[in-house]
């Protein structure tokens, strides 16, 4: 089995492109469900709190991401959890 290195971080503007690339393949997967947002709007989400967005990176590409609110209480509000298909694929293959 490979071990995969995962690191969890805040989202910096630097990580914009790929994020909107997993953003518009969530739409392509989910076009009913998901519509995807302008560079502009994900952007004023990872500059508005270090709680709005979150990456996994795998060796040195992000591979996943989360959206969320933080709310009273200090609670976070999962908003989304988007995933790569390749992630998913290779976890398999690696078992």
């Amino acid at each position: 089995m490979i071990q995969m290195e995962t690191t969890i971080r805040f989202a910096e503007t630097k990580d914009l492109e790929s994020l909107l690339k997993i953003d518009r393949l969530a739409h392509q997967e989910f076009p009913d469900w998901w519509d995807c947002l302008e560079a502009s709007e994900m952007k004023k989400l990872i500059g508005k709190s270090k709680f709005n967005v979150l990456v996994a990176v795998v060796d040195g590409g992000i591979v996943r991401f989360l959206r969320g609110s933080l709310l009273e209480n200090n609670r976070l509000y999962v908003d989304d959890i988007f995933v790569l298909k390749e992630l998913e694929v290779r976890a398999w293959e690696n078992k």
